[in-house]
């Protein structure tokens, strides 16, 4: 089994996301089965502040899109998108035969079969309003408790969490119990990274309130639903209407200079 994993971020490109992705290429190995294959990838643009604008993820997104073609024609068996705010969602259903997962939404499902409701932590006041968007897109908002943020993570302290962790953890800390104040019964990391980073510092519950490890989760229910996809399970392409054949969106993007 061939996965490929796809984030926002701009690792295997901006030398400065070097430490993240050298902590998330191991850990995903770590959980897949001795016999999937999991390549991790980023996309070699990334615009600051891209959270705060419709506009900027649409062109950051479509860098996604390539990625997901490219993943389709070299033969992978799924395809993951690693960046809590699900960006294009609705297009790779459109697009891809293979099965696709958003983290996401995986996360939010699992956290509902594994707790009566669930909060997240996010970095900051956007990721975390677009993350609560995506809780009601997915028809979730009754099991959801309101979110918490850490005031903002440059990248820079990010990185450098991973080798002074203290401070960040009592950031997280702090957060996590406004959000279990507010009666949150399950946590869920909002940044990839933050995941990687709670996984590495051994961090599972906080107050006894277990933090959801979704990198994990979209690695496993991935397996799953490759292994569905062989026993006959498919999912149903999405879309308005029906989805564009493959003689229409090459069409496309002759027309629109993609290819």
């Amino acid at each position: 089994m061939r996965i490929w994993y796809q984030s926002y971020s701009a690792i295997g490109f901006d030398p400065r996301w070097a430490y993240y992705e050298e902590h998330l290429a191991r850990y995903v190995r770590e959980v897949a089965r001795p016999t999937t294959e999991v390549s991790v990838h980023g996309v070699p643009l990334m615009v600051d502040r891209m959270v705060n604008s419709r506009y900027l993820q649409y062109l950051h997104a479509r860098q996604v899109h390539e990625s997901a073609l490219l993943a389709e024609r070299q033969g992978y068996d799924a395809f993951l998108l690693g960046g809590m705010l699900d960006l294009a969602y609705h297009e790779l259903h459109e697009l891809l035969t293979i099965p696709v997962l958003f983290i996401a939404e995986t996360s939010f499902h699992v956290a509902c079969l594994l707790s009566p409701n669930f909060s997240v932590i996010a970095p900051n006041a956007a990721v975390l309003a677009g993350i609560e968007g995506r809780v009601e897109d997915y028809g979730l908002g009754r099991r959801y408790v309101p979110g918490v943020h850490l005031g903002g993570m440059p990248l820079e302290e990010m990185v450098a969490s991973f080798a002074e962790p203290g401070p960040v953890l009592e950031r997280i800390a702090a957060a996590a119990r406004e959000a279990i104040g507010r009666g949150a019964r399950l946590l869920v990391p909002g940044f990839g990274a933050l995941n990687v980073f709670l996984v590495a510092q051994g961090v599972r519950a906080c107050d006894g309130i277990p933090v959801l490890d979704n990198t994990a989760v979209l690695i496993k229910m991935a397996e799953a639903r490759v292994d569905l996809c062989r026993l006959g399970a498919r999912g149903g392409r999405r879309g308005p209407g029906a989805p564009p054949s493959r003689e229409d969106v090459q069409a496309a993007r002759r027309l629109y200079g993609l290819d």
